[in-house]
């Protein structure tokens, strides 16, 4: 059925429209870590800018695509689209405006299905959202604290604080592995059980191999440490084909050592 002369099917936002946008500031939220992982995963690099996306830009890729694979969007209805991606959801002017808890609750769930159409995936979005929810309630509770008790603004930079802290976020996504892996939420149950009790008779062998792997991806962490920048500057300094060389054969090893298999996830199934 042919197109209505409304439509834009093979016209793609106008640029105009989108530079208003270029200047707007986006609430990313947690204290600028949502616009570091945004860039570290969804801003795509221009080459030919010598630079990567910005926030206005991925959006209207995101709309220009859903219009080339024939969204049949009116102008208006582009524009429209575009606006409701580009602000948030506890920003705009909807029912979900300052009710953060609620979005989060909501994006970890939909993070979950996106992973796969099962509960394990549900629980594991549901378990993450409830972290972030508690998580963000803690640091609003102690912040106000904070104000009455400036000691309190110590212990929080103290090492062992965040060492604490570090601990805790550590092993709570650790546990959401399980249902993240297992085959249905019985199986994760028992899997948890058996962690708790300790009266399993199956153990873990960890070779050579894999403890050179281990030890790889912990010295990797080790070298964002601030004791290390010294370290880490005089790696930076070797030539770029050493560098090159190291880091590929690095990453050859640990391919080898991942075990073959078939993915769970939606997208690996395209």
């Amino acid at each position: 059925m042919p197109s209505s002369p409304d439509r834009i099917d093979d016209a793609h936002l106008d640029p105009d429209f989108v530079k208003t946008y270029a200047d707007r500031e986006v609430p990313w939220g947690f204290n600028g870590l949502g616009y570091v992982v945004y860039k570290r995963t969804y801003a795509r690099p221009l080459s030919e800018e010598g630079r990567t996306e910005e926030w206005h830009e991925t959006v209207e890729r995101a709309v220009n695509g859903a219009i080339d694979i024939g969204a049949g969007l009116t102008p208006d209805e582009a524009e429209r689209l575009f606006d409701y991606i580009f602000t948030p959801l506890t920003t705009s002017r909807g029912w979900f405006r300052n009710r953060v808890s609620i979005a989060l609750l909501l994006t970890f769930l939909a993070s979950g299905l996106w992973h796969g159409g099962a509960w394990t995936f549900v629980l594991w979005g549901a378990l993450h959202g409830l972290g972030m929810v508690v998580h963000t309630g803690w640091d609003e509770r102690y912040r106000a604290w904070c104000r009455t008790n400036r000691s309190l603004v110590a212990l929080r930079r103290s090492k062992p604080y965040a060492l604490f802290a570090w601990s805790l976020t550590l092993a709570f996504f650790l546990l959401t592995l399980v249902p993240f892996r297992a085959e249905g939420l019985g199986a994760a149950w028992t899997f948890l059980g058996g962690m708790g009790a300790g009266s399993g008779q199956l153990s873990v062998q960890v070779g050579v191999n894999a403890g050179l792997a281990l030890a790889f991806v912990a010295a990797y962490h080790v070298l964002a440490l601030p004791g290390v920048a010294l370290l880490r500057t005089r790696i930076a300094a070797l030539p770029d084909a050493v560098r090159g060389f190291a880091y590929g054969s690095a990453l050859v090893f640990l391919l080898l050592q991942t075990p073959p298999g078939t993915g769970a996830f939606i997208y690996q199934q395209f």
